[in-house]
């Protein structure tokens, strides 16, 4: 009884200390990447219990950078980044790839945050880039997808709901272009991954297992949409 009540308390306590290593390493990664690209995109905020909009919460610069190094991008291609939040993946995206970014945010004290760090980051690097880089104080579903939008970022920013209206407007827009399109997400709810996955238009392409990932869901999946 005692040998197993010590392994138990044993093994809970390594599983405390992977815990642990693996967040400092993500904090300081996340201040250090912060104050490289002259801007401050960390905390939470939410929106309440009842919100269609899920909280503020930015992706890991630890899987950006696995999705950077992994993913193909070309130069034409033109991201939306939906739940921009304060801003961290529309930045780090046009910093190290040099793309075309819009960032989508509803909140408007985060969009003020966002506004302030595209801002920052644009009088450190603005004069070494020649691409977009704008973030966007709407709704996600009432935005208009241009012909030239193609990539499309999700980190579960709101209710299921609304990321169907979403991802049928963008689907009714390649269509309408006929062009291809393709549908990331980062760390994704189940009901996000089980719609697409019952949608026959949309085609599981690639999976990326990220760099400092701390639970096995912790991943990026993409999905095409071919017209």
């Amino acid at each position: 009884m005692n040998l197993w009540f010590y392994i138990i308390c044993s093994f809970i306590l390594l599983l405390y200390i992977y815990f642990a290593y693996f967040m400092l390493i993500r904090i300081f990664t996340n201040k250090r990447y912060d104050e490289k690209l002259n801007i401050n995109t960390r905390g939470i905020r939410s929106w309440g219990r009842n919100s269609l909009y899920h909280r503020t919460e930015s992706t890991p610069y630890l899987a950006l950078k696995s999705f950077a190094k992994e993913y193909r991008f070309n130069e034409n291609d033109r991201l939306v980044d939906f739940g921009a939040g304060k801003g961290r993946v529309s930045i780090y995206i046009h910093n190290k790839l040099n793309l075309n970014v819009t960032g989508i945010e509803l909140n408007n004290l985060t969009y003020k945050d966002a506004i302030k760090n595209v801002n920052n980051y644009l009088y450190k690097y603005g004069h070494c880039k020649n691409v977009n880089l704008s973030i966007q104080l709407e709704s996600a579903e009432n935005y208009k997808i241009k012909k030239d939008d193609n990539k499309f970022f999700f980190f579960n920013p709101f209710n299921v709901v609304i990321f169907e209206i979403v991802i049928d407007n963008i689907v009714e827009n390649a269509i309408k272009n006929n062009k291809e399109v393709e549908i990331i997400l980062y760390y994704p709810t189940k009901k996000y991954v089980n719609f697409l996955n019952t949608n026959n238009n949309f085609k599981l392409v690639k999976q990326i297992k990220t760099h400092g990932s701390i639970f096995p869901k912790e991943k990026i999946s993409i999905y095409r949409f071919t017209p």
